[in-house]
């Protein structure tokens, strides 16, 4: 899995779901918390997730700099993992 590439590390999950879901299964993650990023930082961060998106459709994502609306986070999991095995 890692010969001849650049990975340096593996997620790996195992979950079990109540029900089968209808649609797609993502995963997301939202801070509780704005993001306090000075210019280079936001348009840095900004450039990595645009690429992200680009490169991933599926992708959403939000940064936020104050509490009436949170950073998040969002991909469809079959689509942004290179493996997922559904038993």
């Amino acid at each position: 899995f890692f010969k001849g590439k650049q990975r340096r590390f593996e997620f790996q999950w195992q979950f079990k779901l109540k029900q089968v879901p209808k649609g797609d299964v993502c995963f997301c993650a939202e801070l509780g918390e704005p993001i306090e990023m000075g210019i280079v930082q936001r348009a840095l961060t900004s450039t990595a997730l645009r690429f992200v998106k680009k490169m991933n459709p599926g992708f959403s994502y939000y940064l936020s700099d104050s509490y009436d609306r949170p950073s998040y986070l969002s991909f469809p999991v079959g689509t942004s993992m290179e493996r997922f095995t559904a038993t």
